[in-house]
């Protein structure tokens, strides 16, 4: 059965960089590339930092209708040693699951302690083996790297719009054309 899809990706980052909240270039602000590239620069020397994504994707499944999944996650992280904290919620409603069903779940990476994750339906925490910690670490000089996390936009500038608030800027990234899973690969999801 083929299937066409459709997506809408709302990336929302909330960037705190005071560097880049005080400078414009023009009466409107700076532009989304122009933040984007300051906001890699600015991330080179980030010891530690938290980021909000909001995803909004909708699939055309032809006969069947449309289906829509909305998730979020917040991340907080430190380089130095490398930890990491993440609250993911993803409304699975549209699956067939239970309307409105809300499933949250929460990851925690530590070099010293391991990765562990929570399940949702049992509220335990799982400690995953040993290889997915050093896959993990193998991984993480390009992933969990702030200034790496934000390059994969650079492609899609214009899909992306601006935003700007009194000490932050959301970046949104939406289009039909947006190839997801290309981006997910590059950020390493």
């Amino acid at each position: 059965m083929k299937k066409s899809s459709t997506f809408i990706v709302s990336g929302v980052m909330l960037l705190a960089l005071s560097a880049c909240g005080e400078e414009t270039t023009s009466e409107g602000g700076m532009s989304v590339e122009e933040v984007l590239n300051e906001s890699i620069g600015a991330m080179e020397s980030i010891e530690n930092y938290s980021l909000e994504m909001d995803m909004n994707q909708m699939m055309d499944m032809g006969e069947e209708g449309e289906v829509n999944i909305d998730s979020s996650s917040e991340m907080s992280l430190s380089m130095e040693p490398m930890t990491f904290v993440q609250t993911t919620s993803m409304d699975m409603g549209d699956m067939g699951l239970e309307e409105n069903m809300d499933m949250k779940y929460l990851s925690y990476f530590s070099e010293e302690e391991g990765f562990f994750v929570e399940d949702p339906m049992t509220e335990s925490w799982t400690k995953l083996p040993e290889e997915f910690m050093e896959d993990m670490l193998a991984m993480s000089d390009l992933q969990m790297s702030p200034e790496e996390q934000l390059k994969p936009f650079e492609e899609y500038i214009s899909h992306l719009s601006l935003e700007e608030t009194d000490s932050t800027y959301i970046i949104d990234l939406k289009g039909e054309d947006v190839d997801l899973s290309k981006l997910i690969d590059q950020l390493g999801s």
